[in-house]
């Protein structure tokens, strides 16, 4: 028989005590369990994750370059380069404005001329599609545009890759010069997408060697005026000598 004023066999005084201790058990357990399942949830959750960042597909990449990349001309020769952007249509991207500055060594090339693509819309301001400006610096071109197209009309107009604008050149110094496009001067590297985004860039440099100076592919050798002179001479004192 249990004595109500000593402790039962178990060691405790009540039954109320021995009832109020099983229930902390218990409690425990069903917080231990939980903290398993909580600890087996974020496990999960961190390893969904990071198996699906392994296989995600990356973002492609949108590129912008020249074309061709590598040039070499004769010193005194006239060349062209193109501005080209690519991988519009795999990051389902557009160009609707650009605002670029290509640098170059000054005492090797200089800039004579730019033409804009029609990808951006007609160049011609009486279309009022696009409008664009340019300015030719020793050493510098700095060249801008901006549609005047819905976003819908450019998906529509333009690929995958296209020239945004070619580049003339005069050479006229011997060596080798990068084509650079210049990312410090303000607004830098500046080429926007749908709704006006900027457009992040894998950017590229083009380079161009300039050798010698150009020469007739068949030089016509000319006898000096002043031996021209001295034979008409002779052949006049033979004529009065006749007479």
């Amino acid at each position: 028989m249990i004595s109500h004023m000593g402790r039962n066999a178990l060691g405790y005084s009540s039954l109320r005590e021995l009832s109020h201790l099983m229930k902390l058990t218990q409690h425990n357990k069903s917080l231990r369990k939980l903290a398993t399942m909580k600890k087996s949830s974020l496990y999960y959750v961190f390893a969904t994750g990071l198996v699906l960042g392994l296989y995600q597909t990356p973002a492609e990449a949108i590129s912008i370059g020249f074309q061709p990349v590598t040039q070499t001309i004769a010193g005194g020769d006239i060349f062209s380069v193109d501005v080209v952007i690519s991988g519009l249509t795999s990051a389902s991207e557009i160009v609707s404005a650009f605002d670029l500055d290509v640098t170059y060594d000054s005492s090797i090339l200089a800039a004579t001329g730019i033409t804009f693509s029609n990808l951006l819309g007609n160049p011609d301001p009486s279309f009022y599609e696009s409008i664009n400006g340019s300015g030719l610096t020793s050493g510098r071109i700095d060249f801008w545009e901006v549609s005047l197209l819905s976003d819908a009309d450019l998906i529509t107009l333009q690929s995958d890759s296209f020239s945004l604008a070619t580049l003339t050149f005069q050479t006229f110094g011997a060596g080798a010069t990068a084509l650079l496009f210049d990312p410090f001067t303000f607004p830098g590297i500046d080429v926007k997408g749908l709704l006006a985004n900027r457009l992040t860039l894998d950017v590229s440099a083009g380079n161009v060697t300039v050798i010698g100076q150009s020469v007739p592919s068949n030089p016509v050798s000319e006898p000096p005026t002043i031996w021209l002179c001295l034979l008409g001479l002779g052949a006049i004192a033979r004529r009065l000598s006749q007479a």
